[in-house]
């Protein structure tokens, strides 16, 4: 396998964010990226990254991941296929016939499993460790912070809003004035990044989130994606006193009522009989911000929950500050502690299928040859019935009205050179059809036969194994142009050939 399957989206199998000279640094651990623009200068802890490049790392390689994974059970198929038809094709009853087409057969099936080996291999080399070498004490605070952001999971709504205004319990925010959309918390990792840590994710419907990590943020949308350490970010927590319009949420917190119509002494005006009451709520507001980074306000219907989380996230931010400060240099200090390496899912190439001999071509074989003998020997049904006829005299019918011979019509000009034979004389009346068959053009001069009900083969010479030059159905009529030893010289505007008599109406 080649090497690119042991390497992740930022051309390492391993990041490893540590806290040096008081910023956070990243650092790929394993193969350096292929492009020398990317490739900063090395350190003993490793190559070091710029963190706006892990950001697209991160998320740009995820639509990749989908696409292989998406491409392989194809793949695959592909080269399942080309491996059982060179199996089959090198193993009895097919070897004597395909000996000459397996080198080819053969080369098909090293270019499908290059190509299955180097999806596999596409497919692992997006997949990077995450690792986070901070000390204990900054560790147990980010496990805080996961755990008050698992709280605020349980609150009945959470808004992200363009607002910073919290509005007074005099002058409260009108709800109907918030630009706020609904959305969604809870815990996130890429689909091809391994991590001890997933990140804590506020997913908004248009995708473009915020996720937190230990020591970065993350927002944005695959090129767009920016990382930023957790150093620069600052988070300001609030309360917001809003005059709601929708119905209060259940875990808000209700601190007052207000009505639509009301007197100077805040009391209802009696004057409107649909005057409405207005509840006044209580809600925590957290505005996240950093250089480089889109400022975002999200409202929590739960206050107390809300700084609960603000409260934690300002106590990891200490510690990470702390640990920053006393870090003077790549090297790890005894009291950092390196989290241990995620269980890599690396893909694999699949073993071939087990392919049996291919008894079903034995089979398919065996009958297509006893076939073409029997063909051969026999002919088809019209000829044996000839050749019959041959040996065994046909049986004697009884002659019917319809049956009885007529004089032939015979034009004038050839009446005395060729007067009419008795043979001219045995022609039948053919018989009527429920459905008329294809009529065959008249002659005045010629003898009518019609063919009996089942076909007939026409052939070039009198005989059985003549060629066959075409077959005809029952109930075609034809005109005589000859006959010979029980074989009649049949045609249209033509003679087209020889057919035995007992194949006619009447045995004639």
């Amino acid at each position: 396998m080649s090497t690119a399957a042991n390497t992740g989206p930022s051309g390492f199998p391993e990041i490893e964010f540590r806290l040096v000279g008081g910023r956070l640094r990243a650092f790929g651990q394993g193969v350096a990226p292929a492009s020398a623009q990317e490739r900063p200068v090395g350190t003993p802890a490793g190559v070091e990254l710029d963190l706006s490049h892990v950001g697209f790392g991160l998320k740009s390689i995820s639509d990749e991941v989908r696409q292989l994974e998406a491409e392989l059970p194809r793949i695959l198929t592909a080269r399942d296929a080309a491996f059982r038809r060179t199996a089959r094709a090198a193993k009895p009853p097919l070897l004597p016939f395909m000996e000459r087409r397996l080198p080819a057969l053969r080369t098909k099936l090293a270019a499908a499993e290059g190509r299955l080996g180097d999806a596999v291999a596409r497919r692992n080399a997006c997949w990077t460790a995450l690792q986070f070498s901070f000390s204990q004490t900054t560790l147990v605070a980010f496990r805080n912070v996961a755990a008050a952001f698992g709280a605020l999971e349980a609150v009945r709504f959470i808004w992200v809003t363009t607002s910073w205004s919290c509005g007074t319990y005099s002058a409260p925010m009108s709800g109907a004035a918030l630009q706020r959309r609904a959305i969604r918390i809870g815990p996130t990792l890429p689909e091809h990044v391994e991590s001890d840590w997933p990140g804590l994710a506020f997913r908004h419907s248009d995708g473009v989130g915020l996720e937190i990590y230990p020591g970065f943020a993350m927002t944005g949308a695959g090129v767009e994606a920016k990382v930023v350490s957790l150093l620069d970010v600052h988070l300001d927590a609030a309360e917001a006193i809003v005059a709601e319009v929708i119905d209060p949420p259940a875990d808000a917190v209700m601190v007052n009522r207000i009505w639509e119509k009301a007197n100077k002494d805040g009391s209802p005006d009696r004057r409107y009989a649909s005057n409405r009451s207005i509840p006044i709520l209580r809600y925590g507001l957290l505005r996240f911000a950093a250089p480089g980074m889109t400022a975002v306000s999200y409202l929590v219907s739960n206050p107390d929950l809300a700084r609960r989380f603000a409260t934690a996230f300002s106590e990891f931010q200490r510690c990470m500050a702390a640990e920053a400060a006393s870090q003077a240099s790549a090297s790890l200090s005894s009291g950092t502690t390196r989290t241990a390496p995620a269980e890599r899912r690396m893909a694999s190439v699949p073993p071939p299928p087990v392919v049996g001999q291919a008894h079903e071509y034995t089979v398919a074989t065996l009958a297509a040859c006893a076939i073409s003998a029997w063909l051969l020997v026999a002919g088809p049904i019209g000829d044996r019935q000839a050749v019959a006829s041959n040996t065994v005299p046909p049986p004697v019918q009884t002659e019917t009205a319809s049956q009885r011979p007529r004089a032939p019509v015979v034009h004038p000009e050839t009446a005395a050179a060729s007067p009419p034979t008795p043979e001219h004389r045995k022609d039948p009346a053919p018989t009527t059809p429920s459905t008329p068959p294809p009529q065959a053009a008249t002659s005045p001069d010629r003898e009518r036969i019609v063919i009996r009900s089942g076909g007939a083969n026409i052939r070039s010479g009198p005989n059985g194994t003549a060629e066959v030059l075409r077959t005809t159905s029952g109930g075609t009529h034809l005109n005589v142009f000859g006959r010979s030893n029980g074989w009649v010289r049949v045609g249209d505007a033509e003679a087209w050939g020889w057919v035995h008599s007992s194949l006619l109406e009447g045995g004639n």
